[in-house]
């Protein structure tokens, strides 16, 4: 008996046909799917070395542009600004610290080839917390970076851009460039001439900080007095607010009005602590006495007596403060320091008092606390002369005489100031006179 054959075509025993194998066309799916994997892959391994190398590029732009702008900074930080304001100090250094910044970019390889990176040095800012600030130098790094694989799978340029601003302030007065200076922002007529006499201001600018502008009553400065105001040639009445002359005297010099408002910089404070404290010292009419530096509640020289005060640091602290009446008052290389009482010199006394001119307080005469707001009365006879800084940032300062002429090479810092009387006034700004700040260089963004 013949076996039944099994058969490879046709249905099957159980009625279905045979399966056919996977062949070509199952193939040719797993190398399309291969090639998308490879494209993937590239493209992360492109992320992944690319990516690290922009990181690090990145970084050493970032550092180009620090160190960039610090060198700018340290160009501004020598620069000889002579009498000029701080807000000069930019145009005044532009170009050498343009050229020492790019050449400090140049040295991390940014060359400003404007082909494959750019380097921009803005003096002041143009863009961020410091934009338009004077003694601020900006430095934008830009540059493309070459790339290994990430181009594979992305068209687009590879590049940053990065930036810093680094400030630079050179050997300078508190209000560099000025020799009168109100700092109240409001208050009216903070700059304020009232004499019968002539005033002159030689070799230094004029700032009242306030914007009062309301004509005719409540304006920034005001010249009301019968006698004329004379600037140096070139140098300007410059006010945050508005100016006015309701005298018969003229302002002979340029008025700016409606300059941006400005700030201070924070000012050192005496140490007083290791001193001798004297107490009250009052020194009666017609006697002569010389006193010693050191700490006093108060010093007080009565009518036609002769003070002479030792070079020194004088640290009053009592509420009468220091008090003058007529007679004589001398001193060189004084520094009074208030932090309570006012500094009232009046009664027509010859005066000669004079900062020291080394030391850590050269060039200053009168230093009032910022909370000390206390008013600050000078007044003189001929032959009267007054030198260094007088600053009092809270405090109204009246400067005046009554006869022949009172100078004062100064600068006068005070939240207002009036100038007046019957004797002509000198005002003669001079930086070396005055308290110098100290150089800063420093990476602020």
């Amino acid at each position: 008996m013949t076996k039944p054959s099994l058969r490879t075509s046709g249905p099957s025993l159980f009625g279905c046909a045979p399966r056919a194998m996977p062949g070509r066309r199952l193939g040719g799916q797993s190398l399309v799917i291969f090639a998308l994997l490879l494209v993937a892959l590239a493209g992360i391994a492109g992320l992944a070395l690319d990516g690290g190398n922009i990181l690090m590029i990145r970084r050493q732009g970032q550092n180009a542009a620090d160190q960039a702008s610090l060198a700018g900074a340290f160009i501004m930080s020598r620069f000889n600004l002579g009498e000029q304001p701080i807000h000069e100090l930019c145009s005044m250094a532009n170009a050498a610290l343009t050229t020492k910044a790019r050449e400090q970019a140049g040295d991390y390889g940014y060359q400003n080839d404007t082909h494959d990176d750019w380097v921009t040095v803005s003096c002041p800012p143009t863009q961020g917390t410091y934009t338009g600030q004077p003694a601020y130098v900006e430095v934008s790094v830009r540059a493309q970076i070459p790339t290994a694989l990430i181009h594979l799978v992305y068209d687009g340029s590879a590049e940053f851009t990065v930036r810093a601003v680094a400030r630079g302030l050179p050997l300078r007065n508190i209000a560099q460039g000025y020799a009168i200076f109100g700092t109240d922002p409001s208050e009216c007529d903070t700059i304020w001439f009232h004499g019968n006499a002539d005033t002159l201001v030689v070799d230094g600018n004029i700032f009242s900080n306030s914007t009062a502008d309301s004509f005719p009553s409540c304006v920034s400065g005001r010249s009301s007095g019968t006698g004329d105001v004379t600037l140096s040639p070139g140098r300007n009445f410059e006010l945050a607010g508005a100016y006015r002359s309701t005298g018969s005297g003229t302002l002979v010099g340029g008025v700016l009005e409606n300059q941006p408002q400005q700030v201070l910089p924070t000012v050192p404070t005496p140490v007083c602590g290791g001193l001798p404290d004297y107490g009250i010292y009052k020194l009666n009419a017609g006697k002569t006495a010389s006193i010693p530096p050191g700490r006093y509640r108060s010093i007080t020289s009565m009518a036609g007596a002769n003070l002479t005060l030792e070079a020194g640091l004088y640290c009053i602290y009592g509420s009468t403060g220091f008090q003058a009446n007529g007679g004589t008052i001398t001193g060189d290389g004084v520094t009074l320091y208030l932090t309570d009482g006012p500094v009232e010199i009046q009664g027509n006394p010859l005066v000669d008092l004079n900062a020291p001119t080394s030391g850590d307080w050269a060039g200053m005469f009168i230093y009032m606390a910022p909370s000390n707001t206390d008013n600050i009365i000078l007044t003189g006879t001929s032959d009267t002369l007054y030198t260094g800084t007088i600053y009092a940032p809270s405090s109204p300062i009246s400067a005046s005489g009554d006869s022949g002429s009172v100078g004062f090479h100064t600068q006068l810092i005070g939240r207002t100031v009036d100038i007046g009387g019957n004797a002509a006034v000198s005002v003669q700004y001079d930086r070396d006179d005055n308290f110098l700040l100290r150089p800063v260089v420093e990476l602020v963004e």
